[in-house]
Parts: C-alpha cells; structure tokens; sequence
C-alpha cells in the first residue's frame, strides 16, 4: 500500500484531552500547546494571558 493512499488523517476525529485555562476551547492529542504550571494547558500565549489574568500596562505610570 502507499503511504499517500489513505490520506490525511481525519480532523474531526481527534481525540479532545483537556480544556484551553483562557477560552475554554477543545484541547486536542498531539496539539501543540502552552503549559501553566500545574493548573492546565492553554491553545496558545494569549490565552495564557488570559489564564493568568495578566494586562497590558505602561511602566511608570
């Protein structure tokens, strides 16, 4: 059989293994992803932001 002959392997499929801490979003098996410490994963650096209640703000002021 050749490798191409089946395809890429189906999206909705994925197994889903944890919640996004920031949005809330479906976390998937083999996603890659940012780790917070011991609380869980987030999608991305923006939403662990969001986990760690983290804000913009200007030095100084």
């Amino acid at each position: 059989m050749n490798r191409f002959e089946q395809g890429l392997p189906d999206p909705q499929a994925a197994e889903v293994v944890d919640e996004c801490l920031g949005c809330g979003g479906e976390i998937y098996r083999g996603q890659e992803v940012v780790k917070y410490g011991d609380e869980g994963l987030c999608c991305n650096f923006r939403c662990l932001g969001v986990a760690m209640n983290a804000e913009n703000t200007t030095a100084g002021e």
